[in-house]
């Protein structure tokens, strides 16, 4: 009788051993199928440079990355895999033995991200590279406003004027300033905010896509100012010095502009612009500061005038000087 009821429970383990069986040859069928191992060619590999940092160190930089020539690997793996990883498969090149900068062919390195992927073939033979040494450059920050309202004036000064570069000699010697865009839409009266800013060329244009540049900050504070437009008349007048010593015939002076829009706060009652001249007159043109006042500002592109003065002694036995060069004595 125990033989006969152990039988049927024999024979239930067995049935259900047979089941996990066929479903473990089931699944694995299922997944060659679906998910099955595949040989495929990656073109377009990124390069990744180890010891960038030691190379910097020596005042070095690596640079022409967008001249290395396509690269490519065969690779073999299950289909999930490749699809996961495939943009995690690169060429790594060691660039920390180099000393000096020249022309360079390096031997790569494919680093896949598993060991389910493994490396059939590499299409690509030494990588040409280019090291360059390193210099430091000064640049002059200019600022560009948008958003001005209408009737005022908006003086927009930065904490620093100056950025401080480095980066590779070809990259830094197309730099020839920077600009950061300030939006003053919004300003009450005073607002200090820190901006970005864009390196450009000497034309102005932008800067974009460099390799190896970078600066001592990547942000500058920046301090505006809002102040009523106000149109005033511009005036010659003499220094202290060249007064001592010459009288300033304002009916022969020649300047320009006549007049300038400068910015005033409510407390500036100034009506109108002096500048000063300072120096002996001759015949060619020359160019003057307008002085500003307490609660004006002077727009950096009206800063200026042109003029040719005419100026007379006020020594009887020294002559006096003229705009077209002509000398002429007091009391003719």
């Amino acid at each position: 009788m125990k033989g006969k009821e152990n039988k049927p429970h024999t024979k239930r383990i067995r049935t259900m051993a047979l089941s996990v069986f066929l479903a473990v040859i089931v699944w694995i069928m299922v997944m060659s199928l679906t998910n099955p191992n595949i040989t495929t060619t990656v073109s377009n590999l990124n390069v990744r440079f180890v010891g960038e940092q030691t190379l910097r160190d020596k005042k070095l930089a690596v640079t022409g990355r967008n001249s290395i020539p396509t690269l490519s690997v065969v690779v073999r793996g299950n289909r999930q895999d490749l699809m996961s990883y495939l943009d995690d498969i690169y060429v790594q090149v060691d660039v920390s033995n180099i000393s000096e900068a020249g022309e360079y062919n390096l031997s790569g390195t494919i680093s896949v991200p598993t060991t389910r992927i493994s490396v059939e073939r590499e299409n690509y033979s030494d990588i040409p590279i280019t090291v360059e040494p390193i210099i430091s450059k000064d640049i002059a920050l200019s600022i560009k406003q948008t958003g001005v309202p209408r009737g005022k004036l908006v003086e927009s000064t930065a904490q620093t004027p100056i950025i401080s570069l480095t980066g590779a000699q070809s990259e830094l010697e197309k730099v020839a300033g920077a600009v950061a865009t300030v939006d003053v839409s919004a300003i009450g009266d005073v607002k200090k905010e820190r901006y970005g800013y864009v390196l450009t060329d000497e034309s102005g244009s932008l800067i974009s896509g460099n390799e190896t540049i970078e600066s001592t900050r990547a942000e500058v504070d920046i301090t505006s100012t809002v102040y009523d437009a106000k149109t005033l008349p511009v005036e010659p007048a003499l220094s202290a010095e060249m007064d001592k010593l010459y009288t300033l015939n304002t009916d022969k002076t020649v300047f320009s502009p006549s007049s300038v829009t400068v910015g005033v706060k409510p407390d500036n009652t100034d009506s109108k612009v002096l500048f000063i001249i300072d120096r002996p007159a001759d015949e060619n043109e020359q160019e003057y500061m307008l002085q500003r006042t307490d609660g004006m500002y002077i727009p950096h592109e009206e800063s200026t005038v042109k003029a040719k003065p005419v100026l007379e002694s006020k020594d009887p036995a020294t002559p006096a000087e003229g705009a077209e060069g002509e000398v002429f004595d007091n009391g003719r």
